[in-house]
């Protein structure tokens, strides 16, 4: 295989990698707003911030991999690695936080309920 051809996979490698990294601080994201509930002013603000962070993250890795240059396979490996991630592991793990959380806050409650008649 070529030089050209193998620094273009691990290029395509990469960004697929990212794409997932990203995804999985969404999710962090997501989990923090189950958690800590807040109005759209502050969600509006993160989701800003997430997205200035990705596109420096985007920028650092086309520029340190590729001299800055946009090459079109990988921002589609990009996508595809933040799609992947989006549709077969994070629903799994969100439900998996929404059910913990939702437990955590029964055990609460009947601890709450108990000290209250003690």
């Amino acid at each position: 295989m070529s030089m050209a051809i193998t620094w273009e996979a691990e290029l395509f490698v990469r960004a697929f990698q990212l794409g997932i990294i990203l995804m999985i601080i969404y999710d962090c994201l997501r989990i923090f707003r189950m958690i800590l509930p807040h109005n759209i002013v502050f969600i509006s603000i993160e989701d800003f911030i997430y997205w200035i962070f990705n596109g420096f993250a985007v920028f650092r890795l086309l520029y340190s991999e590729n001299d800055g240059v946009i090459r079109g396979f990988a921002l589609a490996a990009l996508f595809g690695g933040m799609l992947l991630y989006c549709w077969l592991v994070s629903p799994f793990i969100l439900g998996l936080i929404k059910k913990l959380i939702k437990l955590l806050q029964k055990a609460l409650k009947s601890f709450t309920i108990s000290f209250k008649k003690h």
